[in-house]
């Protein structure tokens, strides 16, 4: 069967990560950005772009997939409302669709972050309307995937651990796993777990400290941090900074904290 892939959210760091792939593995694709979306409609967009849809007049067999990779908010409601909108605009073009939402990594029934709790509000709800969800990770691309396999830097290494010194995990996807996912069968209201390995959280102490991801652990020294309880606090925090309209990336931030705690419960000891 003969397909072709529209990415929603031309500007969005996921998107350019599947349209460099798609390209570089010479898969047929086009990308709408959000400012289009409001500005023109999605229906308009895809039936005044001829050369990609002219395809769909010659080929019975053409199916045209759709991927949702539109940057979330923890606004449910508003968040509900533009994906469904969207969702219902396009299967009212009469092709062969597929309709595609890229959500985060097991949202669970804990919902500990505002981010997860909607992702997991959100996948309920595009499931009943026949979408497909695929679940992923921190994005791996073929150049980070080179970064990890070759870096040799000299600084000073921190693997940060809780304090039973087991280590922080990450769970990420590889773009080029995606991929494999998006060109094989899709099966409408499933769930794909797109999942590559689990990194470790490194701090880089150089001329500036960061925070890098790696399945290297080589040359490193175990770093200690409550987790736990930055967990909570954080949490905390973030519902009253919320209460009173404080800076939306602040709050975001915090919650990274307990978005990292309960990665460590899925990943350790299976909590799903």
């Amino acid at each position: 069967m003969k397909r072709k892939y529209i990415l929603l959210g031309k500007y969005g760091k996921i998107t350019n990560y599947l349209y460099e792939e798609l390209k570089y593995q010479g898969i047929e694709s086009w990308q709408i950005s959000w400012e289009e979306i409001k500005t023109y409609g999605v229906n308009k967009l895809i039936l005044d772009n001829y050369k990609f849809m002219n395809d769909c007049f010659y080929y019975k067999e053409l199916e045209v997939v759709v991927i949702d990779c539109l940057i979330g908010d923890k606004d449910i409601q508003s968040e509900l409302n533009c994906h469904l909108n969207i969702l219902a605009e396009i299967k009212k073009i009469k092709i062969n669709l597929k309709f595609i939402y890229i959500s985060t990594y097991e949202p669970s029934s804990l919902a500990g972050t505002d981010y997860r709790k909607m992702k997991l509000i959100m996948e309920k709800n595009m499931l009943k309307n026949q979408a497909i969800i695929l679940r992923m990770g921190v994005p791996i691309t073929r150049l980070m995937q080179e970064f990890f396999e070759n870096n040799k830097s000299k600084a000073l290494k921190f693997c940060l651990t809780n304090l039973s010194l087991r280590p922080l995990l990450i769970p990420s996807t590889q773009i080029t796993m995606i991929i494999e996912i998006l060109t094989g069968t899709l099966l409408e209201g499933s769930i794909y777990k797109c999942y590559s390995d689990n990194l470790h959280i490194i701090l880089e102490v150089n001329v500036f400290p960061k925070l890098i991801f790696t399945k290297d652990l080589i040359n490193t020294i175990k770093f200690p941090i409550p987790i736990y309880f930055l967990a909570i606090i954080s949490k905390y925090i973030t519902k009253i900074l919320n209460l009173n309209n404080y800076n939306k990336k602040i709050s975001d931030f915090l919650q990274k904290f307990y978005s990292i705690y309960e990665h460590q419960l899925i990943l350790y000891d299976k909590i799903i």
